[in-house]
This record gives structure tokens, sequence and C-alpha cells, in this order.
């Protein structure tokens, strides 16, 4: 697939979104709590720059692009300028999926690990032992929520602190690079 090359000012919109993303990738290490507002701002963004994109060029529309931009644009005016409750239930809600997403990881591991004790795989302990910790996290998360969304928050904000600059960085280079 070819490279398109990128307009002047497509190019320095580029490079001033993939900067405000290494910034707020700076900005979670120090203010953990931000972390609704700037995954809005992201959404709001990307929302942005899809739609940007779908009216770009009439050979390169993609249904999923305007259709993408749209929902990301509405999801994150809506985290960002919504009621404190709003953003209340944004994390219940990333807190609750990742509880269950890792009860059903854990119970897969442990499954696995099963198997591979069949097989005679001699790392299957540790994957038992951590499908075991997947599991017990997850019950933490849906018994006690308040927990997990600190936990979450806190750790969440590192991560995207990390994947924002790195995003950023990477795309802040090819963006040049063109």
């Amino acid at each position: 697939m070819a490279k398109q090359k990128l307009s002047g000012g497509m190019k320095i919109l580029g490079a001033i979104v993939y900067v405000l993303v290494i910034i707020m990738g700076i900005c979670l290490f120090f203010h953990h709590l931000w972390i609704v507002e700037l995954f809005s701002l992201a959404a709001i963004v990307y929302g942005l720059m899809l739609i940007i994109k779908y009216f770009g060029k009439k050979e390169s529309r993609r249904l999923g692009d305007i259709v993408s931009g749209l929902i990301s644009l509405a999801f994150g005016l809506i985290m960002f300028f919504g009621a404190a409750s709003t953003k209340v239930y944004g994390l219940l809600a990333i807190e609750t999926f990742v509880a269950i997403w890792s009860l059903f990881a854990g119970m897969m591991h442990i499954w696995g690990s099963i198997e591979m004790k069949k097989i005679e795989v001699k790392t299957w302990c540790w994957v038992l032992t951590g499908g075991i910790l997947m599991v017990v996290c997850g019950a933490a998360f849906l018994v006690m929520p308040l927990i997990g969304i600190i936990t979450l928050v806190n750790v969440a904000s590192i991560y995207a602190g990390i994947a924002f600059i790195l995003a950023g960085a990477t795309g802040l280079t090819d963006t040049l690079s063109h």
C-alpha cells in the first residue's frame, strides 16, 4: 500500500495534535484524576481527525471513518462536558468492564494452565497463578467498585500516560517524515 503525501496544512495539524497527545501523556503522570477529561479530549480529537479525514479526499472515504468519528466525538463531548455524575458513571463503566474482563481472562488462564499441565508444560503453574490473581482482582473490583476505580485511575493513568507519549511521538515522527 502506497503512503499518501500529506498537504502542508494537514502536516501542521497532525504535528500539533501529536504534540498535544504527548503533553496529555505527561499530564497523566502528575494528575491522575484528569484521566476522564484527557480521555474525553483524546476521543474528541480522534473523532475530529476521522471526520476531517472522511471529508478530506473523496477517493479515500470510508463509511467506518465518519461513523467512528461521530461516535468518538459524541462520547468525548458527553464525557468532557457532562456533569460530575457522568464522569463517575464513566469510571464505573470502565471499572466494571475491567472487572468482567479480568474474571473471564483469569478463568481462561486457569483453563489453559490445566491444558498445559496435561501436555506437561513446565510453566503451567505460573499461568495458573496469574489466572487465579486475575479472578481475585476481577471479583474484588466487582465487590468493591470504589477500590477498583481508585486502582484503575492510578494504574491506568500511568499506563495511558506512557501510551499517549509513545503514540504522540510515533505519530509526530511519521507526520514530519512525509
